[in-house]
């Protein structure tokens, strides 16, 4: 049975029906996030709820995207709630429709995710329930571009409010922009357990199929790959996942610069399966906050080539190839330097350096230790 779905209207009779809910329940907690899209922090919530079967579990989306339903199957403790839209307009009717939700659901923690997402639940949640807000992205390098974002960020963040951030680099420019007010955690993002396949081991090659996922954006930087790659021979090749507004201006890219050894695949609903098919994951993000197909790839055995920035770094340790973006012959030079023996020794260290930043159950222990939960109580 697919977790329930409901539509989340102001007044709607539908959602009344948890005030029948017996009193004896397991503990509860409310996830809100912008939308149930494809993505790193829509990934990771489902995963952690997935993952917590002992809780009863309620998603509340902004806006009506579900692309997770085979995700939910089977998980009748997890319930999903959508509000409708995301967009600034409907700001005020949120707020109304997930303090109700809210005040119907009675949750014993509420987490939010995302900025909007963050905004809302701040100012829908009431002071006596315990509240934690994660921040998955440099957010001086996009959101807070714009000042008037960092105003409403200052008014409605409160000391009460527990900070998450996936990483420090992310934690460091959270701090440097708005000012940490009060309890604070650095949570490094898990990779599913369905993606520990073990390092791979190469023969002498005479393909290397590099894989790169990511939405079609400019913040993915896809276009540097498609100039990096014209200078690579036509038996290394690239299969770039994901969609996105991008989209036929990289076709265009690909046309103009004649590229046969590059491809874009669109999207994948199974990634753990499809990365262990490859050699090798390259990313060219012009920024990050902890990147979930890093850790999925170097989980799933791949060596990893990612740009050469403190976020990356982070994510990678000694076990990554780090390219500049700044030059787009980066990427050959580095290849030039390899054989197999030297990929077979990256993708063990990839494999390692997984299972010590990136295992769900090391993860899961972090995570109810942040939100005071021992044997499913409060401390």
């Amino acid at each position: 049975m697919q977790g329930l779905c409901i539509s989340l209207n102001l007044y709607s009779a539908n959602f009344y029906w948890l005030h029948l809910k017996n009193i004896f329940l397991n503990m509860r907690i409310l996830q809100v996030i912008d939308s149930l899209g494809r993505g790193g922090a829509e990934t990771l919530v489902v995963n952690i709820v997935k993952s917590l079967p002992q809780f009863e579990h309620f998603i509340i989306s902004l806006s009506n995207v579900n692309e997770f339903k085979e995700e939910f199957k089977g998980h009748n403790n997890i319930k999903l709630f959508f509000l409708g839209s995301r967009s600034v307009k409907a700001l005020p009717i949120n707020i109304i429709k997930l303090r109700r939700a809210i005040h119907t659901i009675r949750p014993d923690i509420i987490h939010s995710h995302l900025y909007w997402s963050n905004v809302i639940a701040r100012l829908s949640s009431p002071k006596h329930i315990r509240f934690f807000f994660t921040n998955h992205s440099l957010q001086g390098q996009s959101l807070f571009k714009k000042k008037w974002l960092i105003v409403i960020e200052k008014l409605t963040y409160k000391k009460r409010h527990t900070l998450i951030s996936v990483s420090k680099t992310v934690e460091e420019d959270y701090n440097k922009i708005i000012g940490i007010k009060g309890s604070h955690h650095i949570l490094l993002n898990m990779a599913d357990d369905t993606f520990f396949k073990g390092p791979k081991k190469y023969d002498p090659y005479k393909k290397l199929c590099f894989i790169n996922v990511g939405r079609l954006h400019y913040q993915k930087n896809q276009s540097f790959l498609l100039r990096s790659f014209q200078h690579l021979s036509h038996n290394i090749t690239l299969d770039v996942f994901g969609k996105g507004p991008l989209k036929t201006e990289l076709e265009a890219l690909q046309r103009q610069l004649r590229l046969k050894n590059v491809h874009l695949k669109g999207t994948s609903q199974n990634l753990s399966s499809i990365l262990f098919t490859y050699d090798a994951l390259i990313m060219s993000s012009r920024y990050e906050g902890f990147s979930i197909v890093v850790l999925e790839a170097m989980a799933s055995g791949l060596p990893v080539f990612l740009p050469d920035s403190p976020v990356f770094r982070e994510m990678g340790g000694d076990a990554a190839v780090y390219i500049d973006l700044q030059d787009e012959y980066s990427l050959k030079h580095k290849i030039e330097e390899m054989d197999n023996l030297v990929l077979t020794d990256l993708s063990l260290k990839s494999f390692e350096r997984a299972i010590e930043v990136g295992k769900k159950e090391d993860y899961l222990k972090k995570l109810l230790n942040i939100y005071g939960i021992t044997c499913g109580r409060f401390v």
